[in-house]
């Protein structure tokens, strides 16, 4: 009960219908959603930070969660999609939506808040998909995909604090002991910490360059490694976890600084001149690299 006070403190029902299904127990609604899911063969949830230190990845962003999606697309496979930011900035974009249907636009991933409110998100997401999912087939495989580049700064009430922590920790570890895989991708933190922290295996934990390279980069890497999942019983959680643990190759790959990146910012291109910020000023450079006077 004291949850669901807090959800409606919160009020994400204005911007994710679906939780307002599973709080009125609407079962013809909720058992048709499970009856469509129970046709394929994978579920998966794709939940993306939206605050405005996101618009770092600018366009980028956008057009690499689409090459994640065409990456592990199928008949099989029915994705959600979400984004975040503060408390009261969460949204589901879609819901039960064939994979090979789903198409990412800018305007659906603009950046729209200041703050990140991580416990609170999850939990209230992980809560819904577990109303949506909890009747289906325990050899359907279940995923939850999360990116940001911050750490928890803005949940309230009983998702605030340690207590909001070790809250998200339990529903994530909850959400995995009955057959769910999570990854948590991060830019700008220590995602293997962070992630670790609210209960996600750090095998399926992985930092990437804050820049809009590093996002594509460390997208096409979750998409390889979702595609190893794929190669295990879903039933064998340790060898699906296994599976979809993430290499030291991907790993450095998703931290590699691109070559148009210079102290992690971007080098700004006009004609065959690139303009390189320094601590100490603006450097013009010709197209090979050498410095201009």
């Amino acid at each position: 009960m004291a949850t669901q006070q807090t959800i409606e403190t919160i009020n994400p029902i204005e911007t994710i219908n679906p939780i307002e299904i599973a709080q009125t127990g609407d079962e013809t609604i909720i058992q048709v959603s499970s009856k469509v899911l129970a046709k394929n063969d994978e579920v998966s949830a794709l939940v993306v930070d939206v605050s405005s230190s996101m618009d770092r990845m600018g366009r980028t962003l956008y057009s690499s969660l689409n090459t994640y999606i065409e990456g592990i697309k199928s008949q099989q496979l029915t994705m959600t999609g979400y984004t975040f930011a503060g408390p009261d900035e969460l949204t589901e974009l879609f819901y039960d939506k064939l994979s090979t249907e789903v198409n990412f636009t800018y305007k659906q991933i603009q950046p729209i808040g200041s703050s990140t409110a991580l416990y609170s998100s999850t939990c209230i997401i992980i809560d819904q998909l577990n109303t949506r999912w909890e009747n289906l087939p325990s050899n359907i495989r279940k995923t939850l995909i999360i990116c940001t580049d911050g750490e928890e700064n803005s949940s309230r009430g009983i998702y605030q604090g340690e207590n909001g922590r070790l809250l998200t920790k339990t529903k994530i570890e909850e959400f995995i002991k009955n057959g769910g895989i999570v990854f948590f991708l991060g830019a700008n933190i220590d995602a293997i910490k962070v992630g670790s922290n609210i209960g996600v295996p750090a095998e399926t934990c992985i930092n990437f360059h804050y820049s809009g390279r590093g996002c594509e980069n460390v997208l096409r890497t979750t998409s390889n490694a979702y595609n190893r999942m794929r190669s295990v019983d879903p039933l064998d959680r340790n060898a699906s976890i296994n599976a979809a643990a993430f290499n030291d190759i991907e790993r450095t790959e998703s931290m590699s600084v691109p070559m148009d990146y210079v102290d992690n910012e971007p080098c700004r291109t006009f004609g065959r001149t690139h303009s390189i910020k320094r601590s100490c000023g603006i450097i013009p450079q010709d197209y090979s690299g050498n410095e201009t006077q």
